[in-house]
């Protein structure tokens, strides 16, 4: 198995646990409609099948939202069909406005290794509220400079590490589609742009939205919830198991990718050798 990591980024009750822990359920319960996916996945490790019991139990036994953490919450599971040995990491809330903690829990030295990024960002709040959305994801931009900067020659190709940007709540904005919420991002861009460390990164993409392996999905982890407190009784998710599989595939090729180039490079300087010598 190879090993991969992904950073989970998002401002705190944007939703992540609760997509996290619908994924799961759908993932782990073949009587869930739509619960075939194309990546099976497997979890080895007790600490994280304990914690995605519980999650799913507060979910679907409970019925009760599931709270979020301000601490750092790891998951580890294998996508078997691709030789993946996962580890989801979170990059919590309540840790961005200290970044020396991002030291302290190893934070910033996963951060320039991960290999993927889950950003999840408020739908609910991007149209009705995109004021707090932008003041709550700012500081995510500096987590985004460590995955993808570079330092030196040693992190070359880092700019392609794959970032899946999913709009959550999407019960709440039925009416808007991906392109109509990239539309309204690009707003929240132009404004960043005022500030000197982070508007250049987040329009580079949000706006320009040409960045490689970026993709976006609209997601309604649970379906139609009546309240903030009580998840719906019909179950509807739309676009939870797909975000994810397409995020594995990403980072699956891009790793491929790499070792293409590093051999056609290795044969190159082979070739050169032989023609010098």
């Amino acid at each position: 198995m190879e090993k991969y990591k992904i950073a989970i980024m998002g401002a705190t009750g944007v939703g992540k646990t609760v997509f996290l822990g619908s994924y799961f359920n759908m993932v782990f319960n073949v009587a869930v409609e739509g619960g075939q996916q194309r990546r099976p996945i497997s979890v080895k490790q007790q600490k994280s099948v304990d914690r995605i019991a519980e999650i799913i139990a507060t979910l679907f036994e409970r019925r009760k939202a599931v709270q979020g953490t301000a601490e750092r919450t790891d998951f580890s599971f294998c996508v078997d069909s691709l030789n993946m040995d996962v580890t989801l990491f979170d990059v919590p809330g309540g840790y961005t406005q200290d970044m020396d903690r991002w030291i302290e829990t190893e934070i910033a030295p996963d951060l320039r290794t991960a290999n993927g990024v889950l950003f999840f960002l408020s739908g609910e709040d991007l149209i009705h509220h995109p004021e707090k959305l932008l003041k709550d994801n700012m500081v995510f931009a500096r987590a985004i400079s460590l995955v993808r900067g570079s330092q030196g020659g040693r992190r070359k190709g880092r700019q392609d590490v794959p970032i899946t940007f999913i709009f959550t709540k999407g019960d709440t904005i039925p009416d808007w589609d991906i392109d109509k919420l990239k539309e309204k991002i690009s707003v929240l861009c132009d404004t960043a742009d005022s500030n000197s460390n982070t508007g250049t990164l987040l329009r580079s993409l949000f706006v320009k939205g040409k960045g490689k392996n970026v993709a976006y999905f609209k997601s309604s982890a649970l379906g139609k919830w009546l309240d903030p407190r009580t998840p719906p009784r019909n179950y509807q998710p739309e676009n939870v198991v797909e975000p994810m599989e397409d995020l594995y595939e990403a980072m699956h090729r891009v790793r491929k990718q790499h070792k293409r180039r590093k051999l056609e490079a290795a044969v190159a300087v082979a070739a050169l050798c032989l023609l010098l010598f």
